[in-house]
């Protein structure tokens, strides 16, 4: 599950350039809003659920995220929906988000001469 250097880079990267839905791209404090958007979640057993939750406090999982062009043709209160999810730990999303704010500092600075 964990990902490779190279990896979170290019998840930054794609993350970037809008390729990418996360959960952070919802409104905070929206207990169904992952579910909404991730409904593969809804499928999971009692047992997963709770798996689920305690890799969340430990932070094993704690950003839910799947590629654009995986969404399904419906969506819901103008969120894409998908069928499939990946997950990060806390480690792993903390590095990607500061890359990508890297990624917006570098471009605030470029100008145009």
């Amino acid at each position: 599950m964990s990902k490779t250097d190279a990896e979170l880079k290019t998840l930054a990267e794609d993350i970037f350039k809008g390729n990418v839905f996360t959960d952070r791209n919802l409104p905070p404090n929206n207990p169904h809003g992952v579910t909404m958007v991730f409904p593969v979640l809804w499928m999971l057993d009692k047992e997963q659920i709770k798996d689920l939750q305690k890799k969340n406090k430990s932070g094993e999982v704690d950003m839910f995220y799947e590629y654009l062009d995986r969404a399904s043709p419906r969506s819901c209160n103008g969120y894409p929906m998908f069928f499939s999810v990946q997950m990060l730990s806390k480690g792993e999303a903390q590095k990607v988000w500061k890359l990508v704010d890297k990624m917006k500092e570098a471009m605030a600075s470029v100008t145009v001469e």
